[in-house]
């Protein structure tokens, strides 16, 4: 019943599965082996070379991914991944034009196309990767969207079911390639370093290759326009303090609902000392980025102040007048929990 629901009246799972599908069934055809002989023991000739630049690739692969996550991070996960998209779609089409361009035989051989080769791909292939990992970074913003849009917790179930469908789907991946192979004369046969590279067989390979990869980022933009998730969705915010009041850190500015619980916008916790309020805003819906507060220090500098609130994890908060210390064990009754993790209370 919960798989259902999720499906059925979650509008981000469902985008998220088409935009995670669509991506996964190309990846899939494309790390065939057959793949790999098509374009370099066929159309470029040299099989041997796939290894030499399978260890080029591992570094800048790994640096790009890095800075990928950066910005989901920063811009959100939905904006990320809908220009990385973009731009894997442009490295695919700039590498099909490439090749089409060159004598392909020449890769390997001819040091100017071959640095031109390894530029085009690593970009590919690098930004394939990052597209990959936004897409599985969109599972905590569906399971608190389906926690705030129903009040079910269910990080497992969203696993699972876009697991289900996944494994469902991405089982055509063999299909789709025997019959792309067939089109091209590969009936009982797999294709082999060295065969004929015609023109047939040229064409079904960059479409294999990078047709189908561009087909599943088209896929994932045009999902992208129906996902709810983002930072421009707006929030009915309640101011609680008026201009001309006096704050410090951590001191309520206003809420916002949320799962029907109301969450407390406060002054940024890295903040010290007392504030005046020079202005907030009415009650209304704005974005998470957008100023609702603006507070004035005792030098007169203006601190502009949103939705967002951002705190080092290993940094000891400090903005409270009293901690209270545990001093007694907490029974959960639950054996192994009490014996090996006791907690305190």
């Amino acid at each position: 019943i919960d798989m259902f629901r999720l499906l059925t009246g979650n509008r981000a799972m469902q985008m998220y599965v088409i935009a995670g599908v669509s991506d996964k069934i190309a990846s899939q055809v494309v790390r065939q082996a057959a793949i790999s002989t098509l374009v370099f023991g066929i159309v470029i000739g040299n099989y041997e070379f796939s290894g030499t630049f399978s260890l080029i690739k591992i570094l800048p692969t790994i640096l790009l991914l890095f800075y990928g996550s950066h910005l989901a991070g920063k811009y959100g996960t939905k904006k990320a991944l809908v220009q990385w998209s973009a731009i894997s779609i442009v490295c695919a089409v700039l590498m099909i034009g490439f090749m089409a361009v060159i004598d392909p035989t020449s890769v390997s051989i001819n040091p100017v196309t071959t640095g031109l080769f390894i530029v085009l791909y690593l970009a590919y292939m690098c930004c394939s990767n990052v597209v990959s990992s936004c897409t599985n970074a969109m599972v905590p913003d569906i399971v608190d969207y389906e926690l705030y849009r129903t009040g079910s917790f269910l990080p497992g179930t969203v696993g699972t079911l876009y697991s289900l469908i996944d494994e469902l789907i991405s089982s055509s991946a063999d299909t789709i390639l025997a019959l792309c192979l067939t089109l091209i004369g590969y009936v009982s046969v797999q294709p082999q370093p060295g065969d004929a590279c015609t023109s047939s067989v040229f064409w079904m390979t960059m479409f294999l290759w990078m047709g189908l990869p561009i087909l599943g980022w088209l896929c994932t933009l045009i999902a992208m326009k129906w996902y709810p998730l983002d930072k421009e969705k707006k929030w009915l915010f309640k101011p609680i303090v008026k201009a001309g009041d006096e704050v410090g850190p951590s001191a309520w500015l206003g809420e916002v609902e949320e799962n029907h619980q109301p969450l407390k916008i406060m002054v940024p916790f890295q903040l010290t000392g007392t504030y005046k309020v020079k202005s907030i805003v009415e009650e209304g819906e704005y974005t998470i980025e957008d100023t609702v507060a603006v507070l004035t220090d005792k030098e007169g500098n203006d601190i502009p102040v949103n939705m967002i609130q951002k705190w080092p994890v290993k940094k000891a908060m400090v903005n409270y007048a009293e901690k209270p210390r545990p001093y007694k064990l907490l029974e959960t009754g639950v054996r192994v929990i009490d014996t090996l993790n006791p907690i305190v209370e």
